[in-house]
């Protein structure tokens, strides 16, 4: 299984699936792909990868995109 999970929920449920896969007679083998890239961004920008800060920047995007459509029209 390849996979990447954002949200820390159900990262940590496919980590338990996994381990308890692991310990039955039916073991998964499973990579999350973009784990470590998202903590070195987190390390390295300082914003921390939590839905708050998810939805705060997306509002203010949101925001920048419809004061630019404005300028536009």
């Amino acid at each position: 299984i390849v996979y990447t999970l954002m949200r820390e929920e159900p990262r940590n449920a496919m980590i338990e699936e996994v381990q308890r896969a692991k310990e039955s007679d039916k073991p998964l083998r499973a990579v999350d792909l973009y784990e470590p890239l998202l903590m070195s961004m987190e390390d390295l920008l300082g914003i921390p990868r939590k839905s708050e800060v998810r939805a705060t920047l997306r509002s203010r995007l949101s925001d920048e995109c419809i004061n630019m459509v404005e300028a536009i029209e």
